[in-house]
């Protein structure tokens, strides 16, 4: 079927746009869902951390051990990148708490006075350090990031 007549065509796009236009008048409207955040991990402040270790290792343990924690922004003193330690934990030490990487491409760009997020499971304490294992980081300032893995 041909349409001949050049009148018909004009108003083709016509009446396509306000149908368009009457259909957008229903009295259904999308409204986006309210946001929330999300807590994946319970938070805890590191210095909340330490005094629960130091005052009583033994009930610190009951509360915290083998639980995952979110760690809000925190500043690296010591990396084991800096020292390039073969064969022994990659580790980030932030007052007396050694967060140790899931792998050592994780801490990758933690340097000295990087400041970052971390979250990981406490572990409890030795010789003296709070451990924090299998660490996700997220660098917020300082440091170097690097586009093929290590810390985002």
């Amino acid at each position: 079927m041909r349409i001949r007549n050049k009148s018909l065509w004009a108003v083709i796009p016509i009446v396509l746009f306000i149908t368009t236009i009457l259909s957008s008048c229903s009295d259904k409207s999308l409204i986006p869902p309210l946001t929330y955040n999300v807590t994946l991990s319970q938070q805890v402040e590191l210095y909340d951390l330490q005094m629960a270790y130091y005052k009583d290792a033994t009930a610190a343990d009951v509360i915290y051990s083998g639980n995952r924690y979110y760690f809000g922004l925190v500043r690296a003193e010591q990396t084991t990148s800096i020292f390039g330690v073969g064969g022994s934990e990659d580790y980030v030490l932030v007052e007396k708490v050694k967060f140790i990487a899931r792998a050592s491409y994780d801490i990758k760009g933690i340097i000295q006075g990087t400041v970052f997020e971390v979250i990981g499971d406490v572990q409890g304490m030795q010789s003296g350090y709070i451990i924090v294992k299998n660490c996700w980081f997220r660098i917020q300032s300082g440091g170097a990031t690097f586009p093929s893995g290590g810390a985002y």
